[in-house]
Parts: C-alpha cells; structure tokens; sequence
C-alpha cells in the first residue's frame, strides 16, 4: 500500500455514535483486500505512518492491525513490514469468479411450507380484537407465577441445571401425569410424558418418528394450519379429511386415502369449527388405525375451557390402544410465550422419542420447567383454571350480544360451548377474505374460515377470538367489523335488507 492510498481512510466518522476509530480503521482495511482493492502482498504503512496520517493515536491504529493480522488478512515480516496475506488470492479476493447460485435459494419444502396461510408472531401494538388463540393475558396471576417461579429455582440442584433428560424435568412430567389422570381421565406413567417446546413440536417429531417422506397423513378440514405446516416440513403427502357434524369424515378419507400413515384430529372440539367427534366415530377411528398400523395424533389443544356439560373424554382415555399419542399445550391456559406442551407417547416409542428430541435441542429450559412444576403442585394452576373458565364464559356472551347488536341477523353464530373462539357464518355472497382484509384496515384481526380450509367450503365464516380481548376492545372490534362490512358492495346490499 503506498502513500497516496492512505487517504482512502481519512474519512472516519468522529462522533459519538459511530463505532471506535480502531473498529473503523480495521473495516476499511478488511473490505478493501475483500474487494481487492488491496492486492495479496500489497504492503502496509506503519503504524506510526498511519496514524499521523489519519490524526489518530498509534496504539488505535496497532489494535486494527493486530485484530487484521489475528484473522488472517495481513501478516508481519519481521524487519520488512506489515503486508496483505498471500493465501487470500484465490478465495475473497475475486468473488466473481464464484459458482452461481442456483434461482431459487430456499429448498421446494421451504418454498411449500412458506406459501401456506402465514403465522402470525406478534400483537404489539395492533389491536386484540378478534385474534383466536390467546388467553386472557390480562387476568395472568404474575405474583403467584413469579412466587412459585423463585421457589422453583431456590430447590434446583446443581445437578438439575446440567443438560436437562430430552424427556423433560422429572417433577413437572409427575405433575402433567397427576393431572391428566385427574382432570381428562388419561392414565400415564409420567416415563411416557414428554415435555415439548409447545404443541407445534409435537407434531413434527412425530411426524418425523413414525412416517417417512412421501407417507399420507390426514389432517381435518378446515383444521389447525400448524399441522399441515409440520407434516409438510416433515416432507408427508398432506390430505385434507372434510368436518362434518360428528367430525372428521372417515368415509371420505378411508375411500379416497386408505394408505394414511399418521392421522391429526381434535375430536374434544374441532379447530376451527368447535363440534365433537361423535362416540361411533372415534371407535370407528381408532379400530381403523389398529387394523391399518396408522398413528393417531390426539391433539386436545383447549380441553380446559368446556362450559356446558362435563369435558369430554380423550380418544386416550376411552380406548386402550397403543396407537394414539396424546399431545396437550400450556398456551392457551397461561401464555403462549412459555413455549411449553406435552405428549403422552406409547411405551414402546418412549426412548424413541427421547433420543429423537436429543437430537433436536436437548430439552426444554429447565429453570421453565421447574416454576411450572411447582405452580401445579401447590394448586395454582387449577386455580387459574376456574378463574379463566369463569372470565371467558362472561366474555364469550359479551361478544354474542356485542356482535348481535352491531351486525343484528347478519352473522350467524352457534354459541360455542367449549374454547377460546367462536365462528360467526356470513350470509351467501360475501367473502370471508375480502370482509377480514377490510377489517385488518380498521385494526381488526377477523380470520377467515377459508384461511384455514384445502377443499372448498359452504359459505364463508370468520373465526373471532375472544378470551383475551376485553369488553372495551370488543365493543371497538364489533363496531368496525361493521363497518367493514358496510364498506363492501355487497355488504351494503344486506345491511340494507335488514
């Protein structure tokens, strides 16, 4: 590097904000042998050249170089000088002459899983009204959380806070145990209880441990996205099953896809459209997937929240079979950020399972585990449940009389007995997607059912969240979805016919 080169670094940026003089010294320098503007071999003032150059102290100067000659980009002859390393001439230094890259970065599988109906990863600052599938945050008991969370981590061994069993935490899969065999009426060893990082986990593990690429797997219709988002990721043939009244349609899917290997269902209260999976059906399931070697993948997402009646019984606890997999979240009981669920796995697929989830992470945050361990045992939880059940039962009514009085007989809406949502039908004619993306512009997440739908649908619908949305936000929600669906042509025509 000769003299009149050095001016290329006389532009450093002084003020207070800008990275340290010595970070942009060794930038300048690294780009300028990556672009090679510097050649290999091409030498390098002195220090002391170089900072009475750019006006700056020798030892700012030495600290870039030093950082340069740790990483490779020069090297120091003794007696000779400070000179661009010799070993970048055919690698950084010609980017050009690199191999293409091929037109499309990402993989086809990435390519199908990102064209299905999108995630939603957060609500800061946009309105709560009507998101499915969030809890009343609000109402969350953060001084006895916090209270069982310190106890928790006081009582944690050394040993405990080693890499954690992929299973779990010993004490919290003893608690989910208790309480499953309590409260659902699924009796499991805690050995077979498998804490998850949520329930969108559980599907691709097992989907990764009982299918291979190209096996058929069943999912409802409409149904939860994140399913077929894991079974494609998985690389299965999804096929969409329709709902009917009791369920998932087995005549349908036996008839036109009897090779399935892994079968999703939520048969306590079907998401999205909330009915139950008729006794004569779930038999039939389950001796169907006995006779064919196929997995039933149970998936009782909000079980919690029934409202009329007495909770169902899972598809595990009514049948004794080895083909259903039980999987169950804390989502939508505490909060979604917790990030924790779990699985009740057939014996036989126990180790399975945890050599499997070995592979993915190594468990969940163990310090996680033990507060929600100790929130269940001393009762907590139990207790928030009744209090929520309470609260989204007022909630629930609040939103039917909201909406009955802003949309009168426009919307149809069966009171659901169960969950966190409700589905409002729309009259023939209008679209469900046009209506939700009207009323996104007003600040209302309205989803639409056909969002959640392969095959087509009669009628459109939209899916109203309404547990973590308050009365204020609702009567804010309730009106501008009127208004959104004031502002459709044919929205104005049935408004008018009212």
């Amino acid at each position: 590097m000769t003299q009149e080169k050095v001016p290329a670094l006389t532009r450093l940026n002084r003020s207070a904000s800008a990275p340290a003089l010595h970070r942009q010294i060794y930038r300048t320098l690294r780009d300028a042998v990556l672009e090679g503007r510097l050649a290999p071999g091409s030498r390098i003032p002195s220090s002391r050249t170089l900072a009475a150059t750019l006006g700056v102290s020798r030892p700012t100067v030495v600290s870039a170089l030093d950082q340069l000659a740790a990483e490779g980009f020069v090297e120091t002859r003794i007696g000779s000088g400070t000179y661009v390393a010799q070993g970048l001439a055919q690698s950084a230094a010609h980017p050009t002459d690199a191999a293409p890259l091929r037109a499309n970065v990402l993989s086809h599988r990435a390519q199908e899983i990102i064209g299905l109906s999108p995630l939603t990863f957060s609500r800061v600052q946009q309105s709560k009204a009507f998101h499915t599938g969030f809890p009343a945050l609000d109402e969350f008991p953060m001084r006895e959380w916090t209270e069982a969370a310190a106890s928790a981590w006081r009582a944690l061994s050394a040993v405990e806070l080693d890499y954690p069993d992929p299973l779990g935490y010993r004490p919290l899969r003893e608690a989910i145990a208790e309480h499953l065999a309590i409260v659902r009426g699924v009796k499991a060893d805690p050995e077979q209880v498998m804490i998850v990082a949520g329930s969108q986990q559980a599907l691709g593990l097992v989907a990764q441990a009982v299918a291979d690429p190209g096996d058929e797997a069943w999912v409802e219709d409409p149904g939860y996205p994140g399913a077929r988002r894991a079974f494609t990721a998985a690389g299965l043939a999804v096929r969409p099953i329709p709902v009917d009244a009791e369920g998932i349609d087995l005549a349908y899917a036996q008839s036109r896809h009897p090779q399935a290997r892994l079968v999703h269902v939520t048969p306590s209260h079907q998401y999205p459209l909330g009915v139950k999976m008729s006794l004569a059906r779930r038999l039939a399931l389950v001796a169907w997937a006995e006779k064919r070697g196929t997995w039933i993948l149970e998936d009782d997402y909000d079980s919690e929240f029934r409202y009329a009646g007495r909770p169902l019984a899972p598809l595990h606890a009514m049948v004794d079979s080895g083909r259903v997999i039980h999987v169950g979240t804390f989502s939508k009981v505490l909060f979604a950020g917790m990030r924790l669920g779990y699985m009740v796995v057939p014996p036989g697929l126990v180790e399975a399972f945890r050599t499997l989830r070995g592979f993915h992470d190594r468990g969940s945050p163990v310090l996680l585990q033990a507060a929600l361990s100790m929130f269940m045992r001393e009762g907590r939880y139990q207790k928030h449940i009744r209090h929520m059940r309470s609260l989204y039962v007022e909630r629930r009514d609040t939103l039917l009389e909201m909406l009955a009085a802003e949309m009168g007989d426009l919307l149809q809406v069966v009171p659901p007995d169960a969950g966190l949502h409700l589905v409002a039908r729309l009259p023939q004619g209008i679209s469900d997607l046009d209506l939700a993306s009207s009323a996104m512009d007003l600040g209302v997440h309205a989803r639409p059912l056909s969002q959640m739908a392969e095959l087509p649908q009669l009628g459109g619908a939209l899916v109203l969240g309404f547990a973590g949305v308050t009365p204020e936000e609702m009567s804010e929600g309730a009106r501008a979805l009127r208004r959104a669906f004031e502002h459709m042509a044919g929205g104005r025509a049935k408004m008018a016919e009212v």
